[in-house]
């Protein structure tokens, strides 16, 4: 037997969010409001840019999660090093592994490369980015039919935790798993555990057999 099970790999942190960001209670949202709302100035707050990071920092192993830009006028999605710059402009020159979408154009930052802009000839509604910590990766691609958007290969140095970062509006979308259910088979009076798979089922994915 297999169940779809939802989940959200990634959530977002409200106390690095800028003021100008607003979070929804589930801490998957992003929106934007003119006003700028009152916050204490701590440490962990980006102040000059409109970004949010999440909740979690990685430091090995593989993730990856899904963002809905829809027909946004912009929007910046990637990683950053725990310990780039948030306060004032220092922030696009620091430890930042991302692209972004804005004035009709996709372009790629990171810190050992200059801009890059990237030729996509549609517009995704969905980013998908995927991080590789051990074989310092990082893809993002359109989860809809997995074309590469980009990808930042080995020749970037890792050498730190790295926290997904995300710009509005936008939002993170569950991803669906099979979960099976182990079965018992009886054979000559014994019973053995049958396969079992679990995987997403988003498309482009395959299965793992346990």
């Amino acid at each position: 037997m297999k169940d779809i099970v939802q989940y959200t790999p990634v959530t977002l942190d409200p106390n690095t969010a800028n003021p100008q960001l607003t979070i929804s209670e589930d801490l998957t949202s992003i929106g934007f409001r003119e006003e700028t709302q009152k916050l204490p100035d701590i440490p962990e707050r980006f102040d000059e840019y409109t970004i949010v990071l999440g909740s979690k920092s990685f430091n090995s192993g593989t993730h990856c999660w899904d963002v809905e830009v829809g027909d946004t006028a912009g929007w910046v999605l990637g990683v950053m090093t725990e310990s780039s710059q948030r306060k004032g402009s220092g922030f696009a020159r620091s430890g930042v592994w991302a692209i972004g979408y804005g004035g009709g154009k996709y372009t790629a930052y990171s810190p050992s490369e200059k801009e890059i802009v990237l030729r996509v000839n549609w517009k995704p509604k969905k980013i998908r980015v995927k991080l590789d910590w051990d074989e310092r990766e990082v893809l993002f691609c359109d989860p809809d039919d997995n074309h590469s958007l980009h990808i930042f290969t080995s020749r970037h140095s890792f050498t730190e935790p790295l926290i997904p970062l995300f710009s509005s509006p936008s939002r993170i979308v569950p991803l669906e798993t099979y979960v099976a259910l182990e079965e018992l088979e009886s054979v000559d009076g014994q019973q053995y555990a049958k396969s079992r798979y679990a995987g997403t089922s988003k498309r482009g994915k395959k299965y793992t057999r346990w």
